[in-house]
């Protein structure tokens, strides 16, 4: 997020703000993410924010929201989650 900070001047926190949003989201409807299947877990969700191309990666434990990881989709392939 602070590269974002540093080089979107016209909306710098859109990062945060979009993962508040996506994170009050699945706090409401946690199985909204699509499951992705890893080697370690098939508990693994993400959900796309389409304003700044980032994925929120995050898995959900009795009433916990526990997010892995925030990654862009140009980064090519997908985080070890």
């Amino acid at each position: 997020m602070r590269w974002w900070r540093a080089n979107r001047p016209a909306a710098p926190d859109a990062v945060q703000t979009d993962l508040k949003a996506v994170l009050a989201l699945i706090a409401v409807e946690p199985g909204v993410g699509s499951r992705i299947n890893t080697s370690t877990s098939s508990l693994v969700r993400r959900i796309y924010m389409p304003r700044t191309g980032y994925f929120a990666y995050y898995r959900v434990r009795d009433d916990c929201i526990e997010v892995l990881c925030v990654w862009h989709e140009r980064r090519g392939t997908r985080p070890r989650v």
